[in-house]
C-alpha cells in the first residue's frame, strides 16, 4: 500500500482540502469512538447466556441474557457512557417487568428499576470483559465476539484509503497520505485475496486467511507489491455492509522497515 513521492505529495494536498472541509463546517461535525462494539457477545465456556450491545457515539446500550434463581430467562439493560480518556464504559443496571406477551399490551404495567451498575471493559477489538451487580450479586464475565456467519467480501470496490507510516528505514517515508484506491477482493470460505491499485498504478497483493469474529472479521496475509516491496498484514475490524466494507489496516514491511496503520473503505458502485 506504499505510494511513490508523487503520489504521496497529491495526497497530502486532498487532506488539506478535507482539513479545511472540516474546519469550515464546524460544530457540524460529529464525533464517535474509534471502535464500535455494536455485536452478540457471549462466555463460550457459558452457552445459553449472551450479551447484546448497540454502540452509537460515546454511549452503549446493553442488553444481558441470563437466568432468574429459578432457573427461568431473566434479562437486564445496561446504559452506559464512555469514561474520559479510557477504554471504559459504565453506568446503570436495570430490571424491567411488564405483561405477558401472549396478552393485551398495557403500558402501565410495566415497571422498571435500577437494580446495580455496570461496566464494559475494551480488552481487543474481539474481547472485553463486562463486570455488573443485580441487587448486591456482582458478576465479573470474560467475553468476547460471537459469529453467527461467514461473511461475503467478494466484489470490486472503488475506495479510499488513509495511512500513517513510521519506523521507516527512510525517514522520508515516515509519512501521512490518504487518497483513492481500487480494491479487488476474491474469497473462498476463509481463503481471501485482496488487491489494492493506487492512482499511480502500483498494485499490492494480500494473500491471507480470514477469520469471523462476530459481526467484524479479520485477516491475516503477506503482501507483494508492484514497485517491489513485501511484507506481513493484519487488517482488523473488518465489517461487511450491503455492497460496501470498513476495515483497519496494519502493515509490516520487510522490505523498508515502515509499521503502516490505516483505515479503508470500498464501495460497490451501482
Amino acid at each position: 500500500m506504499q505510494t511513490n513521492e508523487r503520489c504521496r505529495t497529491c495526497m497530502r494536498t486532498l487532506i488539506a482540502i478535507v482539513v479545511a472541509g472540516f474546519l469550515a463546517m464546524g460544530s457540524a461535525v460529529a464525533s464517535s469512538d474509534s471502535n464500535d462494539m455494536t455485536d452478540i457477545w457471549y462466555n463460550a465456556a457459558q452457552p445459553g447466556k449472551g450479551v447484546q450491545m448497540v454502540h452509537t457515539g460515546s454511549f452503549i446500550f446493553v442488553t444481558v441474557y441470563i437466568y432468574g434463581q429459578d432457573q427461568k430467562p431473566f434479562w437486564v439493560t445496561g446504559e452506559l457512557v464512555r469514561a474520559s480518556g479510557a477504554l471504559e464504559w459504565a453506568g446503570p443496571l436495570y430490571v424491567t417487568t411488564g405483561p405477558y406477551f401472549g396478552g393485551t399490551f398495557n403500558p402501565a404495567a410495566v415497571t422498571s428499576r435500577q437494580a446495580g451498575t455496570m461496566t464494559f471493559t475494551f480488552l481487543t477489538p474481539e474481547t472485553g470483559t463486562l463486570d455488573y451487580s443485580i441487587d448486591g450479586v456482582v458478576v465479573s464475565e470474560s467475553l468476547k465476539r460471537q459469529p453467527l456467519t461467514l461473511d461475503n467480501y467478494n466484489g470490486s470496490y472503488i475506495g479510499v484509503l488513509t495511512q500513517t507510516s513510521t519506523g521507516c528505514f527512510d525517514p522520508a517515508l515516515n509519512v501521512s497520505a490518504a487518497g483513492p484506491v481500487g480494491i479487488f477482493i476474491v474469497q473462498h470460505e476463509t481463503a481471501m485475496a485482496v488487491q489494492i491499485v493506487n492512482p499511480t498504478g502500483n498494485t499490492c497483493t494480500f494473500q491471507g486467511t480470514y477469520a469471523q469474529l462476530g459481526r467484524n472479521g479479520r485477516l491475516t496475509a503477506a503482501y507483494t507489491c508492484s514497485d517491489g516491496e513485501i511484507g506481513n498484514a493484519q487488517v482488523i475490524e473488518m465489517n461487511n455492509h450491503v455492497r460496501q466494507f470498513n476495515a483497519r489496516p496494519f502493515l509490516t514491511s520487510a522490505s523498508n522497515g515502515c509499521s503502516t496503520v490505516g483505515r479503508i473503505t470500498g464501495l460497490i458502485p451501482n
